[in-house]
């Protein structure tokens, strides 16, 4: 589900369509910790390691390598602070950073360039490593055409839905993806009217999302799921299809 006044769907135009059949990227989410050394930042700040600084290099490391990252590729995060104080040199700081691809073998390459950022910013204090952990890692998302075709059939016939062609590049990410790889699956998504600039993760999106009228717009969406599973139970030759290009998608 996506916000616009215009019930258009995410990273595509204010035209006329409300619904879409899309894949999403492959993400990952990368935890660093900091380890340095306090001190009094005007009696002694020679004796201080600063993390502070390691975090604040690790960052600009990272937009540095976002220059050169392929358009699709997405590269995010933000400093979590400890108790810092302006006198004190920090002797601790956290980061976490988000990255997305297109695909997992994209993620898997992109890896060692970003992690690259954080042990760079290390060495260059002199502070310590003490967490290196990613928290979670999701597939990219692979909607299968047939039960798409299926969804978007229904979507038309019943509620009038047009669907526009796929993005050029992606934005969200989502754990339905590894579901994708495991068995065929199908993730469309829809738009529900909001005021300008309440997109997803705004206040704005949230109360367009407990509108009746963003209720009833899922409720069109989840029959039209429902159709296209249904259709798996009672159609082999349909049936059929949908395993064949999900098994097609592995090679």
């Amino acid at each position: 589900m996506t916000g616009h006044p215009k019930l258009t769907c995410p990273f595509l135009s204010t035209a006329a369509p409300n619904s879409s059949i899309e894949t999403t990227t492959a993400v990952t989410e990368l935890l660093v910790e900091f380890t340095g050394h306090t001190a009094h930042a005007a009696a002694g700040p020679w004796e201080g390691i600063n993390a502070q600084d390691a975090a604040v290099l690790a960052y600009n490391n990272c937009s540095a390598l976002r220059q050169q990252l392929h358009p699709s590729y997405r590269l995010h995060g933000i400093i979590i602070s400890g108790e810092w104080a302006q006198n004190i040199i920090p002797g601790q700081a956290q980061t976490k950073f988000g990255f997305r691809c297109p695909t997992l073998k994209e993620l898997d390459e992109l890896k060692p360039r970003v992690e690259a950022c954080f042990r760079a910013a290390a060495l260059a204090t002199g502070c310590k490593i003490t967490k290196f952990a990613y928290e979670m890692r999701y597939a990219d998302l692979r909607n299968n055409g047939v039960l798409g075709g299926e969804y978007m059939k229904y979507m038309g016939d019943a509620h009038g839905v047009t669907f526009p062609p796929p993005p050029d590049v992606l934005g969200g990410s989502t754990d339905f993806g590894d579901v994708t790889y495991a068995v065929p699956g199908l993730h469309p998504m829809f738009g529900i009217p909001t005021v300008p600039n309440g997109g997803n993760h705004t206040v704005e999106f949230t109360r367009a999302a407990a509108t009746p009228e963003a209720h009833k717009l899922t409720l069109d969406a989840a029959k039209g799921i429902a159709v296209a599973g249904f259709k798996m139970v009672v159609d082999d030759a349909y049936a059929e299809a949908v395993t064949a290009e999900w098994k097609a998608m592995e090679k």
